[in-house]
């Protein structure tokens, strides 16, 4: 023991962490910055040209305004309170946001601290006042005099003051009053109200619409019914006309729009234009119509939602427009909520009316659809936010830092061509809309000005699709397709609408959640920051390379490499799903993305990891069977290798059966099931001490069936900590997939004892808790073959998944991906290491001996919880710019981020990120290389937070007086939000015990592993063995 400690005292410890005292605020600062995607379950939205503004409210009281420049405004009504509808007011800024408990809620913009906020300021409750409200409209007088008029059940109108007081004001507008007005014909009670339109001109007259067909034309300058018209069916929507100041048009519930003309001089009404646009058999309801003149076209648009035949198209969300004699019906895949018109800005002021429709926005329940009205055909625009990330489901994604700027750039270039070719989309800039690159420019110190970030995700219908996250908005930039490389695939263009069918429909939006074969979908997926390829691994055990190619190419054949990784294992049987055939036929691709390998693994079970180095012209990839090495130079593979045990050949084991067992006895676990709960607890733990004595002396089941705990004497369960847990080891009859790889890199490290240079290398890490390190031999041609040696064996104490392997070297600084740049130095090479995180734990191993360090960290013993996710990430101090530490970042199955020291391997910070309740959000966190993370906060949206001290996101913009980003981006911090540094649950005051504690499990644990080293049997497997397996040449 005396000699351990000595060994122990002897390995080299970086001199700066012995003298590092500062506080961990120089690194770290948590907070959730803003929100990208689609809100969820969307309920209303409005739009402005002045300013740009597109705003969204939801069922959840979130408000959402996002604009030109990155505007983000994120805010939410008290008790999440559902959204009905949203109104902007342009001359103070203000948004009202309509309940469903009768209550309105008021935000503002507002500027300080050098940013713009969108502020709640008040609330307005309506309840036992107005009854129930049934509509509401946006009135601004010529007197600078803003209100909302509130059309109620009980047919009475009132107005909300949305200026000064904001509350119910005095003028109502009652029933009784437009009783007298009513034709002698007309003997009904009107209802309630259904609808309301201001004059675009006169904002004194308004028109109320009632249930049962009646239509008044209040003045409210002489307060009193100028005009009644009363429409044969309910009324649901009416608008004025934007040039013509004496004609409207009203919707009504039997599928059917009237003209209305005003003559105000004769003092009577004209006879109403009825039309039915898809009778005459019985039609739905449109639900809101929108009448506007086009002064480029000379005619007049008409937009409305629903009117679809009952019997026929039902089942259509559809949305019609026309223009003269031309019609389309757009046909969404999701239900139409709202729609609204942006026009072009007026730019003389003092000209009355609205300018000419530019593009048609329309919110459905899944995505938001841009339609371009001033390109013939009317395409649709490329929407740079409110993306519909789950247009497919996302079933993997992955984060790419710093990718270089050519390769950006023809990304992009490429994108913009297959959104014009192969999506049909139009070439029209977004209104007012700056990209990335252009809004980056303003700022110079920004990092990310050179090199963009992409967030690259994979979905369930084989599409991979690359997003710029580097700004406030999420752009699509390029879709890759890698189910068009196969024989079941169809292809959507083969199923467009006919145009001789009537009605004229036509498919519109991305929002498409079906999938043609479930083999099609995208399980992992990297790409090279330095030449933009993309490595794709799917669900049928395909893998393809995709390069950016200069040139389109037609008539492609590309040949299927297939890989047995069984091959050499007698009595497997496969029993999942077949494997994808590739088209044999010639395929065609545009500029961009070009597949250049294919590759298909038997048994053709799910891509589990994948790893690539383009450098090296190597990919690896695996399976829960075992893994292959494949060069691209030589279009081969140069090694494979089957991880399945004995124990796990028989039943072949798939990804969706791991958690099954054939062959085990029901009957038998059974009876030690009900054994086990007739026994009280403390005979358990005793019972299980004295059989696991028993069972070290049966060689065949001391190796399958031992359930022995982590400590095998009952003195030593009394010696732990009690900061610290028992953990028992992990057995291989449990039934969990040990064969499965779980990670895998490529790495330049010195492996080799004695050789000061690094060596090519390649790791991997299987579910089993076993880390296989290969050499590569790199020959200088590409005429002799790659070589891959086994050099070295790792397996884990308690056999916990491998997720991570980091190398990085004392002083802790480190290259990302695993990647290791080294310098030819004896004593820095001598300082190299490895870290490996695990579901239970993170320790490090000394390179190239592979020795077990003292650095390490027992998340699950000490605080019961399991490793999800790990990223390895270099931040800058807060007091120097040029002092930079590494740190492995951690979420935990609690949604819990812990950063850790890579050289001491102590925790720096821990701090609640999300509810340990949302599953969806845990696994699908990405953590980024710079200190930042994303996750979902529903199928369609992420949640974007960073723990480092920095917001390159927070800074003012003075051309415009509004925070590109700032408040408006970043919600406003509360102390619920704000991370703290190392919180724990106990106090502050109590932070030197808990580290004493820490201090002391991790003494105790040290002495427990040298007494096992030196009592244990050969068939214990409690200690981390390493095995060497250097071949003599080498």
């Amino acid at each position: 023991m005396d000699l351990l400690k000595y060994l122990k005292s002897k390995i080299p410890v970086s001199p700066s962490h012995e003298a590092k005292e500062r506080s961990n605020d120089e690194y770290f600062r948590f907070r959730k910055t803003f929100r990208i995607g689609f809100p969820q379950k969307v309920t209303s939205i409005f739009c402005d040209e002045e300013t740009n503004f597109v705003g969204i409210g939801t069922k959840f009281g979130m408000v959402k305004i996002l604009g030109s420049g990155g505007i983000d405004f994120v805010n939410e009504i008290p008790n999440q309170l559902a959204i009905i509808q949203l109104f902007y007011v342009k001359r103070s800024h203000r948004v009202v946001a309509v309940c469903e408990d009768q209550s309105f809620h008021l935000f503002e913009v507002n500027f300080r601290d050098g940013c713009r906020y969108l502020d709640y300021i008040k609330v307005c409750s309506s309840t036992g006042r107005l009854k129930q409200i049934s509509c509401c409209c946006l009135c601004i007088r010529k007197n600078d005099d803003e209100c909302i008029l509130i059309g109620t059940e009980s047919g009475n109108v009132y107005s909300l003051n949305v200026l000064s007081t904001f509350e119910i004001a005095d003028c109502v507008i009652y029933q009784e009053m437009v009783l007298p007005k009513i034709p002698d014909d007309y003997k009904l009670n009107p209802g309630a109200v259904e609808a309301l339109s201001v004059h675009p001109h006169y904002s004194d007259l308004v028109l109320i619409g009632y249930n049962r067909g009646l239509i008044a034309l209040w003045d409210f300058g002489q307060t009193m019914i100028l005009r009644t018209f009363v429409a044969s069916h309910q009324v649901q929507w009416l608008c004025w006309h934007d040039e013509d100041r004496s004609r409207f048009v009203s919707s009504h519930s039997d599928g059917s729009y009237s003209f209305w003309k005003v003559d105000f001089d004769q003092g009577r009404s004209s006879l109403p234009d009825s039309r039915s646009p898809f009778g005459p058999f019985p039609c739905k309801a449109i639900t809101k119509i929108l009448w506007r003149h086009s002064c480029r076209h000379g005619d007049d648009y008409l937009f409305f939602a629903g009117g679809m035949p009952r019997a026929a198209c039902s089942d259509r969300n559809a949305l019609s427009v026309q223009l003269n004699t031309h019609q389309v019906v757009f046909d969404f895949t999701s239900r139409v909520v709202d729609f609204c018109l942006f026009d072009e800005p007026v730019l003389d002021k003092e000209e009355e009316g609205r300018g000419e429709p530019k593009l048609l926005l329309v919110l459905c329940e899944e995505e938001l659809v841009g339609i371009d009205l001033t390109v013939d055909g009317w395409p649709c625009l490329r929407v740079p936010y409110f993306n519909a990330f789950h247009a497919s489901p996302v079933t993997t994604c992955c984060h790419v830092s710093d990718l270089v700027r050519d390769c950006y750039d023809e990304v992009c270039q490429y994108g913009l061509r297959q959104s014009l070719t192969t999506f049909a989309l139009s070439d029209t800039p977004w209104p007012g809309y700056e990209s990335s690159s252009v809004a980056m420019a303003k700022f110079p110190d920004n990092e990310l000005t050179n090199n963009p970030c992409l967030l690259i995700t994979g979905h369930e219908d084989g599409t991979v699709k690359i997003w710029n996250v580097s700004w406030m908005d999420s752009p699509l930039l390029f879709v890759l397709n890698t189910a068009c490389l196969y024989d079941s695939y169809q292809d959507p263009s083969d199923y467009s609408d006919d145009e001789n069918v009537w009605p004229p429909f036509r498919k519109v939006g991305l929002y498409d959640p079906f999938s043609d074969d479930a083999r099609f979908a995208v399980h992992r997926v990297c790409m090279d920051r330095n030449t933009g390829t993309v490595m794709v691994g799917g669900a049928a055990g395909q893998v393809t390379v995709w390069n950016l190619e200069s040139e389109d190419k037609k008539h492609i054949n590309i040949d299927c490499i297939d890989v047995n990784l069984v091959d050499a294992t007698e009595h497997f049987e496969w029993k999942g799903h077949a494997s994808l055939k590739v088209r044999t036929n010639g395929m065609q691709f545009l500029a961009g993305y070009q597949p250049s390998v294919v590759i298909q693994c038997y048994p053709p079970a799910s891509i589990t990891a994948c790893a690539a180095s383009y450098a090296w012209s190597l990919i690896t990839f695996g399976t829960a069977h075992g893994f292959a090495v494949f060069d691209c130079a030589s279009m081969r593979i140069i090694y494979k290798r089957c991880t399945l045990t004995p124990s796990e050949i028989t039943p072949a084991l798939t990804v969706s059966e791991g958690t099954i067992s054939r062959y085990k006895s029901f009957k038998k676990s059974l009876r030690e099931s009900f054994r086990r709960k007739r026994k009280p607890r403390s005979s358990r733990t005793s019972d299980s001490c004295q059989s696991s004595k028993a069972k070290q002396l049966d060689n065949a089941e001391a190796s399958t069936n031992s359930q022995r705990p982590y400590q095998h004497h009952h003195h030593q369960l009394s010696r732990q900590a009690a900061v610290e847990r028992a953990i028992e080891a992990r057995s291989e009859n449990k039934q969990q997939l040990n064969s499965l790889v779980r990670c895998a890199t490529f790495a330049s490290v010195n492996l080799v004892s004695g050789v000061v240079s690094a060596s090519p290398t390649l790791w991997i890490g299987t579910n089993g808790g076993m880390i296989f390190a290969y050499l590569l031999k790199l020959p200088p041609n590409f005429e002799e073959e790659v070589s891959c040696v086994l050099a070295k064996e790792i397996r884990l104490r308690h056999a916990a998944p491998v997720l991570a392997l980091y190398f990085t070297d004392y002083s802790a600084s480190s290259s990302s991906h695993g990647r290791l740049k080294l310098q030819q130095n004896p004593s820095i090479t001598e300082m190299q290491k490895l870290i490996v995180c695990s579901e239970e734990q993170i320790k490090s191993f000394s390179l190239p001996s592979l020795k077990s360090l003292r650095q390490k960290y027992r998340l699950t013993a000490l605080e019961g919880s399991r490793i999800l996710k790990t990223q390895l990430v270099t931040l800058t101090s807060k007091s120097n710019n040029s002092q930079r530490q590494s740190f492995v970042i951690v979420l935990t199955n609690q949604g819990t981020v812990n950063a850790f020291d890579s050289g001491t391997l102590k925790m720096a910070l821990s701090v609640k990120c999300m509810d340990s309740n949302s599953i969806s959000a845990i696994l699908s966190t990405v953590l980024t290389e710079d200190g930042e993370g994303f996750y979902m906060l529903s199928s369609s949206e992420w949640q974007r937070f960073c723990i480092k001290w920095e917001n390159r996101f927070c800074c003012s913009n003075a051309n415009n007086g509004i925070s590109p980003i700032g408040g408006a981006a970043c919600e406003q911090l509360s102390p619920d939000r704000e991370g703290s540094l190392n919180s724990c649950p106990e106090d502050s005051g109590d932070s030197a015990r808990i580290q004493q504690q820490q201090h002391e499990a991790e003494a105790a644990a040290e002495e427990e592993e040298e007494e096992l080293l030196q009592t244990a049997s050969p068939l214990d497997v409690t200690a981390d063995s390493i095995h060497d397996c250097m071949p003599c040449e080498w």
